[in-house]
């Protein structure tokens, strides 16, 4: 369905009336979210620009796109200038205005020289991802009128980050606060906090909005599972188990033997139809149990069937591990310990009406929209917090 601003607009209207007059469960979601993007739009039009606080956010690792097309919902604008090939992209919220910058064209000697307040976006994942991330947290001092520096940070998937905290010790290099993907045992809630991993934008999965998914329609997969099968991996029991089950009748897989880091457009559009038509989607550890597909899954309204197994390393292993945030935030998913139980979960999804389906689907997609409202609020929230003292506001 196609919505014109007009009937964008009759929507908005037919909030104030009963509920047999408004529209459909997807529409009023995407209504809620124009409303908060217009509640912000209006009180930042509301305060001159000389009275915003400017914070720039330095995008060193895809994460950083994340963060601010999927969770801040920001444009971002490519070109090339003096600096080379840059990506650039402005966003306001409440009274603080952030400026992204990205690409190749950003290096550390052409930026900075007047930064006051900066999120850095690194990664922490491999040897040569820490040697470059920490080139640029030894540039921050150098820089003078620097005053505050927030990490969001692709930790290392067996959590071993332990590398990244005398920079945080240490207050010459301004950090306030760290956002850290994965299970890592330093989130406190006051220096560390967690952040999701999020969709592969390395890859270039896109943002989907709630009308662009559809929730109605009979899928034609009860579940699929697309990816590299690791050697001694529970991937290969996984595989085992298709076979033995015959799950190739009612399942989509694509088991691959060797990981491809690139996506070409066709590959990327293959893979989001699969999740379009999968009731569930399989996510299987790779070298950690929280995986992309998560969160690919979830904006397409394709129930993740989580393992929920802690990977070996350093990661937290208490009883909310792993995936700490999504349950505390009361992810709608399937959580097994081992596939074995697989069998079981396709009689489950057998015996559900296409109803209950659908239902289970609207209540994914307002969760994930939900799940990317809090984050922003709560990012938002801790950066004015430790930049310039303002009160906690929910994020709840």
């Amino acid at each position: 369905m196609k919505w014109e601003p007009e009937k964008i607009e009759n929507c908005l209207h037919a909030l104030t009336l009963p509920i047999h007059h408004q529209c459909q469960h997807q529409s009023l979601q995407r209504i809620h979210e124009i409303r908060w993007n217009r509640k912000q739009n209006l009180h930042d039009f509301e305060i001159p620009e000389k009275k915003l606080r400017i914070v720039e956010v330095w995008g060193k690792a895809a994460i950083g796109e994340y963060l601010w097309k999927h969770i801040f919902n920001g444009s971002i604008t490519n070109k090339i200038d003096n600096r080379g090939a840059v990506s650039i992209g402005f966003n306001t919220i409440n009274d603080i205005k952030f400026k992204y910058l990205s690409g190749p064209g950003i290096i550390q000697q052409n930026v900075g020289e007047d930064s006051e307040n900066v999120i850095l976006i690194l990664n922490g994942r491999s040897s040569d991802k820490i040697k470059f991330s920490k080139t640029w947290l030894e540039y921050l001092l150098s820089l003078q009128r620097l005053r505050n520096v927030a990490i969001v940070m692709l930790g290392n998937e067996r959590c071993d980050n332990e590398w990244l905290y005398k920079y945080v010790r240490d207050n010459r290099y301004k950090v306030k606060i760290v956002h850290l993907v994965y299970d890592d045992t330093k989130i406190d809630q006051q220096t560390f906090y967690q952040w999701p991993l999020g969709v592969a934008t390395y890859r270039g999965f896109p943002r989907f909005h709630l009308l662009q998914v559809d929730a109605k329609s009979i899928r034609r997969y009860i579940c699929n599972f697309l990816g590299t099968v690791y050697n001694n991996s529970t991937r290969q029991k996984l595989q085992e188990i298709f076979l033995k089950n015959s799950l190739n009748d009612v399942c989509y897989s694509n088991f691959r033997q060797r990981w491809l880091p690139k996506e070409t457009k066709s590959s990327s559009l293959w893979y989001q139809k699969i999740l379009r038509e999968s009731d569930i989607t399989l996510c299987p550890i790779g070298f950690n149990s929280e995986t992309y597909r998560v969160y690919e899954a979830s904006s397409l309204g394709s129930i993740p069937v989580i393992e929920d197994v802690v990977s070996p390393g350093k990661c937290d292993n208490n009883f909310d591990s792993p995936l700490r945030l999504v349950k505390k935030l009361k992810a709608p998913f399937i959580y097994i310990k081992d596939w074995s139980e697989l069998p079981t979960v396709i009689r489950n999804e057998n015996a559900l009406s296409n109803i209950e389906k659908i239902e289970r689907r609207k209540h994914l997609l307002d969760w994930y929209h939900n799940f990317k409202i809090y984050l922003r609020n709560h990012y938002v929230n801790t950066i004015k917090e430790s930049f310039f003292r303002f009160p906690s506001m929910s994020a709840e």
